[in-house]
């Protein structure tokens, strides 16, 4: 009896191996067969000083003014990250940080703070410079041989010839050295320039796309809907457009012309005479492989600053650029004009802004 027990339990593990095997076969053939995921990173460029808000930012970082009594403004972009189930957030901040990072709470209210993945909070760094480190001891040295210097070229009829073209190195070098100034840090001139400053970290996480936001917008927006638009098109560049909202005025933003298939066949930035009233969200997704290469070649021809001024019309310039269309409530609320219009909003129940709606 003892053995046909055994045997039992022998033939019952042999048949638990044998579908457990078949099982990791059959998942493994179900994987390759799957198309590569692209990997997505989210990032709120949260760093604007918000001087035109005047008293509402003269304490506190643009992105938490309130807005409807309970959020701040970054809260639109957390919570259409959070809704639109991206995994990874960063954020590029600047000014006042202590209660813009109090508020974020580490990601907290939106189930971002974990061990791997969630937020990511990117203030303004230094990187160590050994030029810099060293730069007492060679001004010191510099000091001993100014007196030496000074009496070798008296009276030299090359000094002033020599002296110009010191200054011409110097001020050669200096360009350089603005020009890669952003490798050591430091705070953005413009939010090109922010995400270019911070490209080690980006190259480092290597995504596939790039998901560029503002945090002083008020909007709802599902950004899956624009990400499997931009794969569709396999473009460099999706721009989310919308058409200005009433009172508002062209002038403060960048704006589109676009052909019938939706590809943005003109951008200007902020023109004093607009040509259309389709504008754009301040909601980009980029290659990123694209939008570094693309850099890489502004940066060399000069100083990087607003997306609007550079980046974005080489890229239309170079055809593969695309609009995604948002029907919905959208407003920048960058101005007080426009800030309190959308708090009126808000109370009429204009349009579709409902701030309780779970979805």
């Amino acid at each position: 009896m003892q053995s046909r027990l055994v045997s039992k339990v022998r033939s019952g593990l042999e048949s638990v191996g044998l579908k457990k095997h078949r099982s990791d076969s059959h998942s493994k053939s179900g994987e390759s067969d799957k198309p590569k995921r692209s990997k997505i990173l989210a990032l709120i460029l949260a760093g604007g000083e918000g001087g035109r808000l005047d008293v509402l930012t003269e304490q506190r970082a643009k992105p938490v003014v309130p807005f409807g009594g309970t959020l701040r403004l970054i809260d639109f972009s957390m919570s259409n990250c959070r809704h639109s189930h991206l995994p990874d957030v960063w954020i590029i901040e600047q000014y006042e940080l202590h209660e813009l990072n109090e508020h974020l709470a580490n990601g907290r209210p939106w189930d971002m703070d974990r061990t791997y993945g969630g937020l990511q909070i990117l203030p303004p760094f230094d990187v160590h410079d050994k030029d810099k480190k060293d730069g007492g001891k060679d001004d010191k040295d510099k000091d001993k041989d100014k007196d030496k210097d000074k009496d070798k070229d008296q009276g030299s009829g090359s000094k002033d010839k020599d002296d110009g073209k010191d200054k011409d190195k110097d001020k050669k070098n200096k360009d350089g050295n603005d020009k890669k100034s952003d490798e050591h840090g430091g705070f953005a001139e413009g939010n090109a320039d922010a995400i270019y400053r911070h490209r080690r970290l980006l190259n480092k996480f290597a995504p596939d796309l790039l998901v560029v936001l503002s945090a002083d917008h008020v909007y709802k927006l599902d950004f899956r809907d624009v990400i499997d638009f931009h794969k569709e098109h396999q473009a460099d560049v999706t721009m989310v457009t919308t058409k200005l909202p009433e009172g508002d005025t062209a002038t403060r933003f960048g704006v589109v012309q676009v052909n019938d298939e939706g590809r943005v066949t003109d951008f200007e930035y902020k023109p004093k005479q607009p040509k259309s009233d389709l504008v754009t969200a301040e909601v980009f997704v980029y290659d990123y492989p694209k939008l570094m290469d693309t850099l890489d070649s502004l940066s060399d021809d000069g100083e990087l600053k607003d997306y609007g001024e550079g980046l974005l019309p080489q890229l239309v310039k170079e055809g593969n650029a695309w609009e995604f269309r948002l029907n919905s409530y959208w407003r920048d609320v960058g101005i007080p004009e426009s800030y309190w219009q959308a708090s009126m909003d808000l109370i009429l129940q204009k349009g579709d802004l409902n701030l309780d709606d779970p979805e």
